[in-house]
């Protein structure tokens, strides 16, 4: 059913899912993915940045309630307008746009079932790994610790996302996950 006007708990959610997208978003553009854990700078690498941190963000919100899906929802619409938005402004013709984007949003939610997979696994080490080097390098890591390293981190994101009151997260909030969590997560 089409809605013609937001009520004002649609309104709290958009701006909810609006806050954890841009977290999302600033912590994909963290330098040290690119320099230091080997993330390529490139745009399918930048991409599978945000993809993996939206990621985070909708497996943690999973299972949660209907308040908590009604979220997840609205984070995943943000990451495909902002997809669409993004197409345009590279100069993707109009025609393929939705084609481009139908395979970033599968591609997201592929991920998402992929790292909330290794994450759910007691010793997801190897698992996590696997799955990044899938998604992020493309089957071809970087020599040495890099994929380790940024499993390490991408598990420690995670662990710090754990630890964010539900509540904080329904109302756009990371602040509950610990030191320098107000930056992100």
């Amino acid at each position: 059913m089409l809605k013609f006007w937001n009520t004002k708990a649609d309104r709290a959610r958009q701006k909810a899912a609006l806050a954890l997208y841009a977290v999302s978003a600033k912590d994909a553009r963290e330098p040290r993915l690119y320099t230091e854990l080997g993330v390529p700078d490139t745009f399918d690498g930048r991409f599978d940045a945000l993809a993996l941190h939206v990621a985070l963000m909708l497996v943690r919100l999973r299972g949660q309630g209907d308040a908590a899906d009604a979220l997840a929802t609205e984070l995943s619409s943000l990451f495909v307008a902002d997809m669409d938005r993004t197409m345009r402004e590279s100069g993707v013709g109009d025609l393929s746009v939705g084609k481009h984007v139908k395979r970033m949003a599968a591609a997201m939610l592929g991920r998402m079932e992929a790292y909330g997979a290794a994450l759910a696994e007691e010793s997801a080490g190897d698992a996590l790994v696997d799955a990044l080097t899938r998604n992020i390098w493309r089957g071809k890591p970087p020599a040495g610790d890099q994929p380790a390293a940024l499993a390490g981190e991408v598990r420690a994101c995670w662990t710090r996302l754990g630890s964010v009151p539900l509540d904080d997260l329904l109302d756009g909030r990371i602040s509950g996950a610990g030191d320098g969590a107000e930056n992100g997560i």
